[in-house]
């Protein structure tokens, strides 16, 4: 953003530089299209962990693992809750936020996904796909500078750690959607983008199954 009042406020401003502001901008709102809030903190990085945002590095900037590990730190800051602007949801990360099994959980989200993510200099189109897991975590990473990352200036990149679920529909005529209230119903860690988080749902356990309430539309 500093780089881009700046430009704003030379004597003379080529036409290049007013598409360069113009396309700041524009990510700069969609960066920050959502707040991250306390409880923040920064801890060490487990290894299980680790590896995973360096599986998510890889991917998005098409590098091998191993040299996706050179830019996670030893510590992370981590954030307990997001809330998107314009009167949109606030989501609890459940690793930070402690929640009684009586309250509404808003940790379970819908997400979007990228249809140009195989395509390694498309910019990314998203498109709405129902998914269902907890966000355990939101993590953010600074990134330098840096040739293999394709990167020209400093980059905040913020990650959210979430659980798979094993979500099935009910055989019944409702076809409410639920998974298991057991480990039995929960599946790997995965870490994506948090642009991707598109709003949080409800869940209602009901004997040993967790009903999925999504009023999202």
């Amino acid at each position: 953003l500093v780089h881009l009042l700046n430009i704003c406020l030379q004597f003379e401003i080529s036409d290049e530089e007013i598409e360069t502001v113009r396309a700041g901008m524009i990510k700069w709102v969609e960066d920050y299209e959502r707040v991250l809030l306390p409880p923040n903190k920064n801890c060490n990085v487990p290894a299980p962990l680790a590896n995973k945002i360096a599986i998510s590095l890889a991917t998005r900037y098409s590098i091998t693992v191993s040299a996706a590990r050179k830019y996670i730190p030893t510590q992370l800051s981590q954030w307990g809750k997001v809330c998107r602007l314009e009167g949109g949801d606030t989501m609890h990360a459940r690793d930070l936020v402690c929640l009684s099994e009586k309250d509404r959980d808003a940790s379970y989200y819908t997400q979007l996904i990228d249809v140009n993510a195989r395509h390694r200099n498309a910019d990314p189109v998203y498109k709405p796909k129902d998914f269902y897991r907890q966000l355990r975590n939101i993590v953010v990473i600074n990134l330098p500078i840096s040739e293999e990352l394709h990167l020209t200036e400093p980059s905040i990149l913020i990650l959210a750690v979430i659980q798979s679920l094993k979500v099935e529909t009910a055989p019944d005529a409702a076809g409410a959607l639920h998974y298991k209230h057991s480990p039995a119903g929960i599946g790997a860690l995965e870490v994506v983008d948090l642009a991707t988080i598109q709003c949080s749902i409800g869940r209602v356990l009901d004997r040993d199954l967790w009903v999925i309430v999504d009023r999202s539309g």
